[in-house]
């Protein structure tokens, strides 16, 4: 183990916020110690259940290993916690309509009708 592995080791010990969390176990990712970030990412994901980008880098770190199930549940939660913030971007595609900013307006649009069908509509292959 490297000096820097060691203190990124020491850094998660001493309980780091979550905005810490993620720069860490995206670092130990990045460094290919997946199985010590699905360790990690389980358990801070019990201190902060909806903590997104800690969410993310365990369906990233469970696909590298291969355990697509898993990554799959993760994504699954993790999307339908973006769901609940979608109306966010109905509101700035408003804001945009009412500045006259039509091309950031469309795509804000675009992208809360993108949550809006996937809520509403199943996908059929």
């Amino acid at each position: 183990m490297t000096n820097y592995d060691q203190l990124l080791g020491e850094i998660l010990d001493r309980g780091p916020s979550s905005e810490t969390l993620g720069l860490v176990l995206a670092e130990l990712k990045r460094l290919g110690h997946t199985r010590k970030v699905i360790q990690e990412c389980i358990k801070a994901l019990r201190s902060y259940p909806d903590d997104l980008p800690i969410r993310l880098i365990l369906a990233e770190a469970y696909f590298e290993e291969g355990l697509l199930s898993h990554a799959e549940e993760e994504l699954e939660t993790a999307t339908s916690q973006m769901d609940r913030y979608a109306s966010a971007y109905r509101l700035q595609a408003e804001i945009f309509r009412a500045q006259k900013r039509r091309e950031e307006a469309l795509r804000s649009l675009k992208t809360y009708l993108a949550f809006a069908l996937r809520t509403r509509v199943p996908w059929t292959s």
